[in-house]
């Protein structure tokens, strides 16, 4: 007990240990202005990122809005617009759209026409990024219009897994191209001549895994070999570009490629991705067709379609 009591005497006499800076006291929390501060960072961050966000998607599916995005923003030459063409227009052929897109075509055929004095540009191709940009409507018109300008014209179906050229001008799919690439048959034997004076049909046939085996294949140099002898142009109607290699092997046996896009439909990075997938396997891009812009036929073009043919105009009699 008695050393005890020592200790706690030591204890007692001993300095203090803690000194004493400042009493506490309750914190009154934070002030109404800050909280309101607090609250609109947070609001405004969060409207950051949701801004940056949509801005990312919107990138990413960014749709082409005027020729001016292909020509200037992705560097690929425009060299024809067609205007919106529904189907139940497009079986008049007095319509002012449809008198405006023949015209609209001629003026690619006449740029085509004028590149081929200067480079090989008999063998084209017509693709597109994707689906439902175009691809049938500028082949099919670009073809007959070069027909109408004299020259001897085939058109292919090269896209083999969805053809659509057959349906168009009325005639069976079958024989075709597939068959060609089968060795059932000779590709003499399966051209077939259209309504239009000079222009000829090459179907998509029955494709099977066979037929796109053989479409990999050396085989259809001879064939491309014989048509360049027998026709002045070869315009084919090829598949989309992104997701299958089919577009692509048939621009190896072309003299370039035409790239049918359309306004309002037709996405930004897809075209450039297309553009640069052609490029890498050394196809020459040799411009674009925009399809779906908005265009009011010019009164010129319908006031010739109006006027009959000197030979048909019957004589007046004189006086």
């Amino acid at each position: 007990m008695s050393i005890k009591s020592q200790s706690l005497e030591i204890e007692a006499n001993a300095p203090q240990q803690i000194e004493l800076v400042q009493r506490p006291a309750a914190s009154g929390g934070s002030s109404r202005a800050q909280q309101i501060a607090i609250s609109s960072i947070g609001g405004l961050g969060a409207f950051a990122l949701g801004c940056v966000l949509v801005g990312y998607l919107e990138f990413r599916s960014r749709r082409l809005n005027g020729t001016e995005e292909v020509n200037e923003g992705l560097g690929i030459r425009v060299i024809g617009t067609l205007p919106s063409l529904s189907s139940r227009h497009a079986l008049d052929p007095s319509h002012p759209i449809v008198a405006q897109l023949t015209e609209s075509i001629d003026g690619v055929r006449t740029i085509l026409m004028h590149d081929s004095t200067s480079k090989r540009r008999q063998v084209v191709l017509i693709t597109s990024a994707a689906t439902m940009e175009g691809r049938t409507t500028v082949a099919s018109q670009l073809a007959a219009s070069l027909a109408r300008s004299g020259r001897r014209t085939l058109l292919v179906d090269g896209d083999l897994r969805r053809p659509a050229l057959h349906s168009l001008f009325d005639v069976p799919l079958e024989d075709g191209l597939c068959e060609v690439l089968r060795a059932e048959v000779d590709v003499d034997d399966v051209i077939r001549p259209t309504h239009a004076e000079g222009l000829w049909l090459l179907t998509a046939g029955y494709c099977d895994i066979d037929a796109i085996h053989a479409l990999a294949t050396e085989q259809m140099q001879p064939v491309f070999d014989k048509l360049r002898n027998e026709y002045d142009f070869v315009i084919i109607d090829g598949a989309p570009i992104l997701g299958m290699s089919d577009a692509l092997i048939f621009g190896q046996y072309s003299d370039g490629a035409i790239l049918s896009v359309r306004r309002d439909h037709s996405q930004m990075p897809k075209i450039h991705h297309a553009a640069e997938l052609l490029h890498d396997v050394g196809i020459r891009i040799i411009g674009s067709v925009v399809n779906g812009v908005p265009a009011k036929a010019d009164a010129r073009i319908m006031q010739l379609r109006m006027i009959a043919p000197k030979a048909e105009r019957e004589l007046q009699p004189t006086a």
